[in-house]
């Protein structure tokens, strides 16, 4: 028996709204829609499969990033290209990433490093590991902060 076209099947999975168009049908273990290619145990993820449908191919090592921060959406004009910093930058600046932790926190880690207060004192307010908070302070994470502070 031959199995419908994906591009058909996707379309019968997405309910159209004038936001977030979102996928209706299986998800991955963080939200994002997954479709079945057909081949053996292979799926793709839907919003990446929305993006090629809308502007064609993906480049190679390319992300493919929600402006509404929604992983369930596929509506392509949500949808934008980009790396694994422009990834991370990204989730930062939505106050997502090390646990959630948005600017505010890792701005005040980094005040209170600065002011000469104890990482073990500062992890347990903040509610984060030391390695969080060793990070910030070394410049490893929200590198960003460093030209405010400095």
């Amino acid at each position: 028996m031959k199995r419908r076209p994906l591009e058909e099947r996707f379309w019968e999975k997405v309910e159209k709204s004038e936001g977030c168009w979102l996928w209706t049908a299986a998800h991955n273990g963080v939200g994002y829609g997954v479709i079945g290619t057909g081949a053996k145990n292979r799926s793709r993820l839907a919003h990446r499969f929305s993006y090629e449908l809308a502007n064609g191919p993906i480049p190679e090592k390319t992300w493919v990033l929600h402006k509404c921060d929604n992983p369930g959406c596929v509506n392509p004009e949500h949808l934008f290209l980009g790396n694994n910093t422009s990834n991370v930058r990204d989730m930062h600046s939505k106050g997502r990433g090390w646990g959630g932790m948005g600017p505010e926190k890792a701005y005040e880690i980094l005040w209170r490093w600065a002011s000469g207060e104890n990482r073990r004192k500062i992890a347990a307010d903040c509610g984060v590991s030391l390695h969080v908070v060793k990070d910030i302070a070394q410049r490893r994470s929200w590198q960003s902060l460093s030209q405010l502070h400095d």
